[in-house]
């Protein structure tokens, strides 16, 4: 992949090699547009024929040819613009690709920077900005090019005075309609930049519209949209202040230059200089000139579109991805692990040190709590273990192999991951049950929900584990999803889980369920949680206590309230109680 990513340096050499366009389906569709125009070329000389034998006899074979011609010409271009459709759609499919490939490989990090509705409109509507590019306009320019060269050959042939003329007063058009051009492909940018601002906006509102509406904010947000609407409407309004001096500057232009030519041209034909038919044919080839000059300059206008979306394309294609492995000697094969061992391990974000020298090891057939004040880096601790980030300085092992020996994707297959805000996509119970799952058999699904307390509410849905959820899970409650997610961890059959305030959501009978669960479960794997209820604290085998960055205990509650004061704390005046949930 190239690496330049500045879009003023980059060229149309980049965008090819990027776009990977189908070399045979855009050498054909260019040698049919080159067929195209050498048929519309013929058409006006067989013209030129016909008129001049209006005085005599008039061959019958002209005018089939003629329509023949006409015909043929429509069926070639039909056949040319097919096959630059599919051309785009191929290059739009591998750009698409591309990007998404990317994109799933990209770190945490990057997430936490970049808003997820800006790459979908990088996904979106750059890819096609750029595949017009290399597939229709670069053909275009082909054609009009080849037609302009044959033109002025074929004008110079039918009247060198009239032609001359013409080579100097239409150059001369363009140097108007350059600028306007040039300011089309800013406004055009722009445009996109709203776009993408818009997409963003709308999506995370209408994400979010039970908090608008809970909070009232609907006139905030309506002034907000409108604002955003009125800055694309704006640019809207530029671009047809620039369509209505440019187009009738352009029809102007046209008119009077076609009246030139017929003065001109009727001046020669009466002093015997060129017959009807050839001035007529050459008012039609006048036609066939301006035409490419035009698209020529809206090529390179777009050119300067396509390199805007491509320097947003390039800006996610040459991020870093998260790393494969670290040794040669990298473990990678799936193995059963029995010990997660994190050793001295200190981390920062923003150069703020969130976790300081943190050590503790949790075994199979343990349920560990962790708990501590907001901000405290219990969720910095998963997102290390899960590999999302790389810490700056310690060790994490899984038995006594190192994390730095094992791919981030085969580290997170012994874990499983159950998130606060049950995060579930639209589709089934079931798809959403057996997620990251290639196969499994439907009594192992019955058993997970079973021990996640969800198979009596799943089986009263409309149709079982095939009942639709729908987006984000909205046709269920909180503590459904909650369960969905929680037995599609269990399914997953790691050797830990990572359960982050999992029983936030869960009343007390399901809680209670799903302590029962979770101690039959952690016969097989070791169990982490970030818990708040004291309840399920007292039901842990080990609570570990983080505060400010540091563990600074480690046993079962009855000796931690004795002996640690800022454990103490906590359960006395941080909200930890048996209904805090």
């Amino acid at each position: 992949m190239n690496d330049n990513s500045n879009g003023s340096s980059l060229s149309f050499v980049d965008i090819i090699k990027t776009t990977k366009p189908s070399k045979i389906l855009f050498f054909s569709a260019s040698v049919l547009s080159l067929l195209g125009c050498v048929i519309s070329l013929t058409v006006p000389l067989l013209i030129e024929r016909l008129i001049d034998q209006l005085k005599s006899n008039i061959d019958i074979k002209l005018i089939v040819w003629i329509i023949a011609f006409s015909l043929l010409e429509s069926v070639v271009s039909s056949i040319s613009q097919f096959l630059l459709s599919v051309s785009a759609e191929k290059v739009i499919f591998n750009l698409r690709e591309a990007l998404w490939n990317k994109t799933l490989q990209l770190p945490m990090k990057y997430y936490q920077k970049n808003k997820s509705e800006e790459l979908v409109s990088r996904l979106t509507n750059d890819t096609t900005t750029v595949a017009s590019i290399v597939t229709d306009e670069m053909v275009d320019l082909i054609s009009s090019f080849f037609t302009l060269c044959v033109s002025i050959v074929i004008l110079l042939f039918l009247d060198i005075p009239m032609t001359l003329a013409l080579i100097i007063v239409v150059p001369l058009s363009l140097f108007i309609i350059i600028p306007f051009g040039k300011r089309f492909g800013e406004i055009a940018y722009k445009s996109q930049d709203r776009i993408s601002e818009l997409t963003m906006f709308s999506s995370q509102i209408l994400r979010n519209i039970k908090i608008v509406k809970s909070f009232g904010a609907e006139t905030k947000e309506l002034q907000s949209g409108k604002d955003k609407f009125y800055s694309l409407y704006k640019l809207g309004v530029k671009s047809s202040i620039l369509n209505a001096v440019i187009g009738p500057f352009l029809g102007t232009f046209g008119f009077l230059l076609l009246i030139s030519v017929v003065g001109l041209g009727a001046l020669r034909v009466s002093n015997g200089d060129i017959s009807i038919g050839k001035l007529v044919a050459f008012i039609i080839y006048l036609f066939q000139v301006i035409a490419p000059f035009i698209n020529i300059n809206m090529f390179f206008t777009s050119y300067q579109e396509a390199k805007g979306s491509l320097k947003r394309i390039f800006e996610i294609l040459n991020e870093d991805v998260e790393p494969d492995h670290f040794l040669t000697n990298s473990v990678k094969n799936k193995n059963s692990f029995n010990t997660l061992i994190l050793s001295h391990i200190t981390f920062s974000y923003h150069e703020e040190q969130v976790l300081k020298d943190i050590s503790f090891h949790v075994n199979k057939g343990e349920i560990v709590a962790l708990i501590g004040e907001s901000g405290a880096g219990k969720s910095t601790i998963f997102n290390l273990i899960e590999r999302f980030y790389e810490p700056q300085s310690g060790e994490m092992y899984l038995d006594h192999v190192s994390f730095r020996e094992v791919e981030p994707g085969l580290w997170r297959q012994s874990f499983s991951y159950v998130p606060q805000d049950s995060q579930l996509f639209d589709g089934t119970v079931k798809d959403n049950i057996t997620y990251g799952l290639s196969s499994v058999t439907e009594e192992e699904i019955v058993h997970a929900a079973k021990l996640a307390n969800a198979h009596d509410f799943i089986l009263a849905l409309p149709d079982g584990y095939g009942s639709e959820i729908g987006e984000y899970g909205n046709r269920l409650s909180s503590g459904q999803k909650q369960r969905i997610a929680i037995a599609r961890a269990f399914l997953r059959k790691p050797d830990f889980i990572l359960m982050d305030e999992s029983t936030a959501n869960l009343d007390s009978e399901s809680e209670y369920l799903l302590q029962d669960s979770l101690k039959h479960l952690s016969e097989h794997v070791g169990v982490i949680l970030i818990a708040h209820r004291l309840s399920t604290i007292m039901n842990t085998d080990r609570i570990l206590v983080l505060e400010n960055g540091k563990i600074t205990g480690d046993g079962k509650h009855e000796t931690l309230y004795q002996t640690n004061a800022y454990y103490r704390n906590l359960i006395q005046h941080q909200g930890l109680n048996k209904n805090q949930s």
